[in-house]
């Protein structure tokens, strides 16, 4: 059975889904939520299909003959389900299931393009051309994938997790050892991570975001920065003046010593950093993801992605702000497995962290919070805007601890920001390398306290 066979007779694989739903519980689980009516022609196939659908959602188990009975309430339907099973004894049902799988796959593609057509043939003639609707139902048919790997099988495979596990995971340092510290390292290099900086409105998100993707470029990574916010030649100003050190209102009078800067970096070092822009809420995932496959069809492969930011991507579902940030969330860190590569965006609080962020302050969807991986919350402090000062402290962690602070040095002049290692803030409260032994101290002179009642 091959993919070209299915491109022409989709007729016939209908079939073979529908015996394979009626007897393998894995395939059954795999397609579940594909299972519309209208991917099928044989009235037989939709009444097979049908029942293990409704059964299976219920269960999790495939219905036994005596279960299916209770579904056969009309005599025409029974004859009808008889009828139709018989016909499956012709087929072989010892497949291959890469092979099945990658044929299902195309099959419900084939299927959901040709239903999509209809609809907007019949949108279209009652005069209702939602064409962002339209792009997004294509969006959803063309994207459709199914799971084929089983697994890991732990004793199995034990021989390959001791591998991994002895083998040191690749990271890519932010440049910011607090951070850095944190995480194992830095940011993991495979992907399958979500990376956010939470705080409000100006205290500096774009500015971590240009900081990250500037640092990420000038190791060498291929860093691709989508900007939902701000246009793409502010972007360029921004780390061009961030890289180049000259101050960001001088860039226009320092013109020729700017070029000198990119003449030697570009002589004496491979960098590529796409800083890409789009409207606020235009784009979907689905629709980045689309951007990104046309990036490596041009021999681009992105090594990180940078979004600024994520509470302006489009969502594709959800009927409030918590569910489409959600949605947009889960869909961005699934990016990151798709491509294998770390994403790094930001979120903004409500009216309540604006002194110290934390989860409960996330503005529209805490959703997007307890999606990521990783949250460090960034704020300054009364006097911190004067003195250049931008906090930051880890809110959630799946990575490492999530406690502790530090506190960043920011230029405003070249919008560059350094660790302020064994900074003293306004309230006395040390930070950065200081900050743990400070918290030692506390728990040491806290259990001393309890020893104390103790012996009284």
């Amino acid at each position: 059975m091959k993919k070209t066979d299915l491109l022409v007779n989709s007729d016939f694989f209908e079939n073979i889904v529908a015996m394979q739903c009626l007897t393998n519980a894995y395939y059954t689980s795999l397609v579940l939520e594909h299972l519309t009516q209208d991917a099928f022609k044989n009235p037989g196939n939709k009444l097979v299909v049908n029942i293990v659908k409704d059964f299976f959602t219920k269960r999790r188990v495939l219905p036994t003959i005596t279960e299916i009975k209770s579904y056969l309430s009309k005599e025409e339907d029974i004859k009808l389900f008889k009828d139709t099973v018989t016909t499956y004894k012709q087929y072989d049902n010892n497949l291959n299931m890469e092979e099945l799988i990658a044929n299902t796959e195309q099959f419900f593609k084939e299927k959901a393009v040709y239903n999509t057509v209809l609809k907007i043939v019949d949108d279209v003639s009652k005069e209702k051309s939602d064409y962002p609707k339209f792009l997004s139902w294509f969006e959803k048919a063309c994207n459709i994938s199914l799971v084929s790997d089983i697994g890991l099988d732990f004793f199995g495979d034990y021989e390959k997790i001791i591998t991994e596990l002895g083998t040191k995971n690749e990271t890519i340092p932010t440049g910011w050892d607090f951070i850095d510290d944190k995480i194992g390292g830095g940011l993991m290099k495979n992907g399958r991570a979500l990376y956010l900086f939470l705080g409000p409105t100006n205290v500096g998100k774009s500015i971590f975001l240009g900081n990250v993707a500037a640092n990420m470029a000038n190791k060498g990574l291929t860093t691709v920065l989508i900007s939902l916010e701000m246009p793409e030649m502010m972007y360029a100003k921004r780390i061009s003046s961030h890289l180049s050190k000259i101050p960001i209102n001088s860039i226009q009078g320092q013109i020729n010593a700017l070029d000198a800067y990119f003449k030697d970096v570009t002589e004496t070092h491979k960098r590529k950093l796409i800083i890409k822009e789009f409207p606020p809420k235009s784009i979907t995932v689905a629709g980045i993801k689309a951007y990104l496959e046309s990036l490596v069809k041009n021999g681009i492969k992105p090594d990180i992605l940078v979004i600024d930011y994520l509470g302006l991507i489009k969502a594709s579902q959800g009927d409030n702000s918590y569910e489409q940030g959600k949605v947009a969330a889960e869909e961005l860190r699934a990016l990151s497995y798709f491509f294998n590569m770390p994403v790094v965006s930001a979120i903004q609080t409500n009216r309540e962290g604006m002194e110290k962020p934390s989860l409960d302050t996330v503005s529209e969807s805490l959703g997007v919070a307890f999606t990521a991986d990783v949250v460090w919350a960034i704020y300054q402090e009364q006097g911190d805007q004067e003195t250049g000062v931008i906090k930051v402290s880890g809110v959630k962690n799946r990575l490492g601890p999530k406690h502790g602070a530090t506190a960043m040095r920011i230029d405003y002049t070249t919008l560059s920001l350094t660790e302020e290692k064994g900074y003293v803030g306004l309230t006395g409260n040390k930070f950065g390398s200081g900050l743990d032994e400070v918290m030692d101290l506390e728990n040491k002179l806290e259990k001393l306290e309890i020893t104390n009642r103790q012996i009284k």
